[in-house]
């Protein structure tokens, strides 16, 4: 039995952090996803002026919505199932090279680099290869939705600005072990050539499965771009979680660190 279960992604950029704390909200509470669940079946904005209010009145308000019409996509059942299979099918193809990428760093050095510097590295690498965001009130964004049976998620990342520094905060599973650097070397950093260059080299051939995935699904440009970035992110979330499975990301562990922004 489908249990349908919302899982919403996106990735936001150039806004300030009020910005970014008002769209974070809206698009992680469960009434967004209660009104994606209604949209998926109705297809219609009419239906839901007064329930959902609050949403519609949101959409509207950084242009997510035209002419009745959400500018992101959101995948049918079956549409999400072809996603998730593909995006699991590749991930495993790509895993020995992420493997290798990772082999010449310690435990720790690979929880920075795999779970916080590729990251934003990826995102740089989607948009340079001509992937863009959408242009929304004060802000441009990646975003997407589709159905899945339940949703996993085996780490997290919490990043905070201040006075031209990141701070970066990861736990991967119920962390046993705490770390706080108070530096990371260069070559940790999403500026490394290294670095970029894996990211540049995954984002290459996760674009391309992504585009052929869209071929049928008769998306304009802005869903399509959602859509490949939504399915490279998905890809690597898929590696981080095989990585940690495999013992080559060490588990029940947290690392917070600072870096500096260029």
């Amino acid at each position: 039995m489908w249990n349908m279960n919302i899982k919403i992604g996106y990735g936001i950029f150039n806004c300030a952090e009020e910005t970014y704390k008002d769209l974070k909200k809206m698009l992680s509470s469960e009434q967004f996803k209660e009104f994606l669940k209604k949209w998926i079946a109705k297809k219609s904005m009419k239906p839901f002026n007064e329930t959902f209010f609050e949403i519609i009145n949101f959409l509207s308000r950084y242009r997510l919505i035209s002419d009745d019409e959400l500018r992101f996509p959101v995948l049918n059942r079956d549409n999400s199932i072809e996603f998730l299979a593909e995006t699991q099918k590749l991930a495993l193809l790509v895993l020995p090279e992420f493997i290798s990428f990772l082999e010449n760093y310690s435990k720790v050095e690979r929880v920075i680099v795999a779970l916080g510097e590729l990251d934003s590295t990826l995102d740089l690498a989607i948009i340079e290869s001509g992937i863009k965001p959408i242009k929304i009130t004060n802000a441009e964004i990646f975003l997407w939705a589709l159905q899945e049976k339940k949703e996993k998620k085996y780490y997290s990342i919490k990043i905070s600005e201040s006075n031209g520094t990141y701070n970066v905060k990861i736990s991967v599973g119920i962390p046993l072990r705490k770390l706080k650097l108070t530096r990371i070397e260069d070559k940790l950093t999403y500026k490394h050539i290294k670095i970029r260059e894996f990211a540049k080299n995954f984002v290459c051939v996760t674009k391309r499965r992504a585009l052929k995935m869209t071929s049928n699904l008769n998306l304009n440009l802005e869903k399509t771009n959602c859509y490949v970035y939504g399915f490279i992110k998905t890809v690597y979330d898929n590696c981080i979680e095989l990585l940690i499975c495999k013992s080559v990301l060490p588990k029940n562990i947290a690392v917070e660190y600072d870096v500096g922004i260029d």
